[in-house]
């Protein structure tokens, strides 16, 4: 009876993320600058064949302020399925149904399936969620990424330790998705284990490992950008996707409760 109820309500909460996040799904349009951008940036892709050191027609240069693994599966998808509106949303979108159904376990696996099943609720009504999702943006797949790898950090705690690895892997994919914001796994864990004094986990090899697993494909891609530029492009990922998001007004302004 326990399995059936969780396959059950699994299965409505997942019913609900689809028809929330694809609804009018098809119809052409509806991107932003930022989407049009990616999607402009993946063509270039399938246009030209060229993965590495792709160009940016929108600012005609070097793709380099955001981390490549959106737009490499937006290419993807141009490629298999054509260039449209919707295939360039779907990475959004699959991510988002993929995070709704993280979450229902997530909640099972803290609690119970029916906080499983309400947290997925919460999730979709959230603000941004549904828009966002209909969009070509990385808002979506840092998001799964980041749940992902906390739900295995968990996993680690209460069930084997190996899930640290996929810890480390899940982090590493929610940097690639959207740069300084997948670091949040890292931030959250190390705060958690200090705060309940569990410093031995923090020297554990699995969890070292699953660290260095999140952390060692970053730098070697940023070496790898220092190969194709020829020049070092850090500095400039650095200053635009986290000093200016800092300094920028409409952070700043931003009201406590949004």
């Amino acid at each position: 009876m326990p399995e059936q109820k969780t396959k059950g309500l699994l299965a409505i909460a997942l019913w609900m993320a689809f028809v929330f996040i694809f609804a009018y799904s098809w119809v052409p349009g509806g991107l932003d600058f930022d989407s049009l951008n990616y999607a402009v940036a993946a063509k270039e892709i399938v246009r030209t064949n060229r993965w590495l050191a792709f160009f940016d027609p929108v600012y005609e240069g070097p793709f380099y302020y955001h981390f490549p693994l959106c737009i490499w599966v937006t290419a993807i998808f141009f490629k298999w399925l054509g260039v449209s509106s919707f295939t360039a949303k779907l990475f959004s979108m699959i991510t988002a149904v993929s995070a709704a159904a993280t979450i229902f376990f997530f909640g099972k696996l803290l609690k119970n399936v029916w906080v499983g099943f309400f947290a997925v609720i919460s999730f979709l009504i959230t603000n941004h969620i549904i828009r966002l999702s209909q969009e070509c943006r990385m808002d979506l797949p840092v998001t799964f990424f980041i749940t992902l790898a906390l739900f295995f950090f968990i996993l680690a705690q209460r069930r084997n330790r190996l899930y640290y690895l996929l810890f480390g892997l899940s982090t590493c994919l929610a940097i690639f998705a959207k740069d300084i914001f997948g670091v949040f796994p890292l931030a959250i864990v190390f705060l958690y284990l200090v705060i309940t004094l569990q410093f031995k986990k923090l020297i554990h090899p699995l969890f070292i490992l699953g660290v260095l697993l999140a952390v060692l494909p970053v730098i070697g891609w940023i070496r790898l950008e220092r190969l194709l530029y020829n020049q070092t492009i850090f500095y400039g990922w650095w200053n635009w996707n986290f000093l200016h998001l800092l300094k920028a007004k409409t952070f700043i302004t931003v009201k406590y409760y949004y």
